[in-house]
């Protein structure tokens, strides 16, 4: 037993070298460098990979919005009478002519001028034919910040409509 040992390390010694020199230096990190002085300067680009995250260690809350192509800010589901069904923030229908399909939408709060305003109009059965919608804005400053959404029928014609608003913000 003891020949076939002597016959292991000989054959191996530079590996087993390696891997002694290895531990003792990873060892000597470990307790030489002192903790909270690996920072911002010391990571290159892309030394941290998602795979080396703990999960839920990053939210889109801990990301910087200029950092993402894009995120939605606000959205709300419209009633075709005007009436707001679900949102987030807290939207409300400010102003509306439900017959005409126009609603001003509110979320109240300050819209940055950089984001844009989607609407999809959300026919419901029975289809009579596809509706289209048009928004403009965000417009105002603080609170009275909106979106103005028109709904309209094949025709062109405005129309009421249930509808989906979004803003989307760089």
């Amino acid at each position: 037993m003891p020949r076939r040992l002597l016959n292991y390390l000989r054959a191996n010694a530079i590996g087993i070298t390696a891997l002694f020199v290895a531990l003792g230096g990873t060892s000597y990190a470990a307790i030489a460098i002192p903790a909270g002085s690996v920072g911002t300067r010391q990571l290159h680009n892309g030394a941290v990979t998602g795979s080396k995250l703990a999960k839920n260690a990053v939210s889109a809350v801990n990301l910087n919005p200029a950092s993402i192509a894009g995120n939605i800010a606000d959205w709300a589901q419209i009633r075709a009478d005007g009436q707001v069904t679900t949102s987030s923030p807290k939207a409300s229908v400010v102003f509306s002519d439900p017959t005409r399909g126009l609603y001003q939408v509110s979320w109240h709060r300050s819209i940055p001028s950089r984001c844009i305003a989607i609407a999809n109009p959300v026919n419901v059965a029975p289809l009579t034919s596809p509706a289209t919608a048009d928004t403009f804005g965000p417009t105002g400053q603080g609170s009275s910040s909106h979106v103005v959404v028109s709904t309209f029928d094949s025709g062109g014609n405005n129309v009421p409509e249930n509808v989906n608003v979004l803003v989307v913000c760089p």
